[in-house]
């Protein structure tokens, strides 16, 4: 059985890293400080087709697997200035117990 990656899914993981690399990263910790949301860089997400990616193609989306979906998100995840800070902040806690975690990638409810 080979278990490696296809190269749709390798192109598709080195384009979200280096979208992250190059405009995420830097303005990454600046963006959670100011609580901002950068709509231009969610445009060039979503111009690469990883907004849509697990949206068929018949509604405009990319139509591509769960598999290659993950491989972008982690691309994404842990390739910014986060990752150490929120290793520290989060994740010590979650692992000693202290704390419950989880990761929502769907809409946030409202209370």
């Amino acid at each position: 059985m080979d278990f490696s990656l296809t190269p749709e899914q390798q192109e598709i993981q080195n384009l979200a890293r280096d979208l992250t690399r190059a405009e995420i990263a830097p303005v990454q910790l600046k963006m959670d400080a100011d609580h901002e949301f950068p709509y231009e860089l969610w445009r060039k997400w979503s111009d690469l087709g990883m907004a849509g990616i697990l949206i068929p193609e018949k509604y405009g989306g990319s139509g591509i697997d769960p598999l290659t979906y993950i491989l972008a998100l982690e691309a994404d995840l842990y390739s910014g200035p986060r990752r150490s800070r929120h290793r520290e902040q989060y994740l010590r806690p979650h692992l000693a117990g202290a704390c419950a975690g989880e990761r929502d990638v769907s809409q946030v409810r409202q209370r």
